[in-house]
């Protein structure tokens, strides 16, 4: 993958400028090693993402897909899924996000991002793009608080077989003013199944509105941390069992996650370089999230 070095103060320019962000997604540039899995041959898993084979069975080419080393851009890693006996309905085949946890974003816009190809060029399109919206319950909430940008996604999928292109996704968050919860989770789903041909997806990302990602986010789930900025340890102490922990380049990527299993975790960072980081805390009362700086 492409390293990207930004400095701290562009950074925070950024952020006041704009007011967007990137959000951290699981395995998001698809580097994990854990190879696909599935239970029933309908549902299959890498880290971050599933493949939902709808029916008929047989489209979903599972001995022919999978993590495909050096398919991916620059020559890394990409997700490979193979489509065979098409009957021309993309969602016969469905690429899905786990749920990203946007509560502490709030209303707004945001914007999936996916890099793909296909090994042949399409005749037709091939790929629909869908967001969906749920609430601390996992109940779909789309009616109540999410609204459509581009239906479908926007992708020039006549380029599909010349090499990666970006295709993007957009919607609108607002506020629950129908008496039910607020949307806490987007989940992208990437139908793909429109004809024959073999797909990689790589390098996914989200942007939304910049997060309240201060200590008092973490006060909400009863945990503190001190020192932030830190140079060498921070400590994280927390009113309940901590569950796990995880940090998060700026531009989403993954760099750290640990099972935890005590009310208090001494984190070293000074492996780090200097910047700004997300850092995720889980324990028994939820999840937030709080922006990290190193030093």
């Amino acid at each position: 993958m492409k390293k990207i070095t930004i400095s701290f103060l562009f950074l925070t320019t950024f952020f006041l400028s704009f007011g967007q962000e990137n959000i951290p997604i699981t395995n998001g540039d698809m580097e994990s090693s854990t190879a696909m899995t599935t239970s029933d041959n309908k549902n299959y898993f890498i880290d971050g993402f599933s493949i939902l084979e709808n029916t008929p069975d047989d489209i979903f080419d599972e001995a022919n897909s999978g993590l495909a080393p050096g398919e991916g851009q620059g020559g890394s890693q990409a997700l490979k899924s193979t489509i065979q006996n098409s009957i021309g309905e993309t969602s016969n085949a469905v690429l899905g996000v786990s749920p990203v946890d946007i509560s502490a974003n709030g209303p707004g816009n945001y914007t999936f991002s996916v890099f793909m190809k296909t090994t042949s060029a399409p005749t037709i399109r091939p790929v629909w793009m869908v967001v969906v919206a749920f609430d601390e319950d996992m109940a779909n909430v789309n009616s109540a608080t999410r609204t459509i940008i581009d239906n479908g996604g926007t992708i020039t999928w006549q380029d599909l077989g010349t090499g990666y292109i970006e295709a993007t996704v957009s919607v609108s968050i607002r506020a629950n003013t129908s008496g039910g919860k607020d949307a806490k989770f987007l989940v992208l789903r990437v139908q793909h199944a429109g004809e024959n041909n073999t797909y990689y997806f790589d390098n996914i990302t989200l942007t939304g509105p910049e997060a309240t990602l201060s200590v008092n986010e973490l006060k909400k789930i009863g945990v503190s941390m001190y020192p932030n900025p830190a140079h060498s340890l921070s400590s994280i102490k927390s009113e309940s069992q901590l569950e796990n922990i995880s940090l998060y380049s700026i531009t989403g990527k993954q760099i750290f996650n640990k099972e935890v299993d005590s009310k208090e975790f001494q984190f070293d960072v000074s492996a780090y370089a200097k910047g700004l980081y997300l850092l995720k805390i889980t324990n028994s009362k939820g999840s937030s999230t709080s922006k990290l700086v190193i030093k």
